[in-house]
């Protein structure tokens, strides 16, 4: 899956001239990728790292709906606020790409 950083308390990354804006995600060498990742890069990364942003999803055997924040529609069905996974739950800096990765991530 393609992500993108944006972290907006980085700044912008430009090495032509002299500037380096990065983040250094160390879960990336597990899956033998680079993890100097710089600042507004788009890189290809394995779904288990990408993660999911978080979302209203069915309620399922084994979720804690009295510790999850959780609504009921006129049907009876359970919906519950999940707080997301991986690097995409971290929304503020992540997010998809649809662009190709600007980056090789071969570590």
């Amino acid at each position: 899956m393609r992500i993108q950083l944006n972290d907006p308390g980085l700044g912008k990354h430009d090495p032509g001239n002299g500037v380096e804006h990065a983040r250094v995600v160390p879960v990336l060498e597990d899956f033998g990728l680079d993890s100097y990742v710089p600042n507004g890069s788009v890189i290809d990364v394995p779904d288990e790292v990408a993660g999911a942003a978080p979302h209203w999803r069915l309620a399922t055997p084994g979720d804690d709906v009295a510790f999850m924040e959780s609504r009921t529609d006129a049907k009876g069905k359970v919906t519950v606020h999940d707080l997301g996974h991986g690097l995409l739950a971290q929304v503020d800096i992540w997010s998809k790409a649809d662009a190709p990765a600007t980056k090789n991530q071969e570590g």
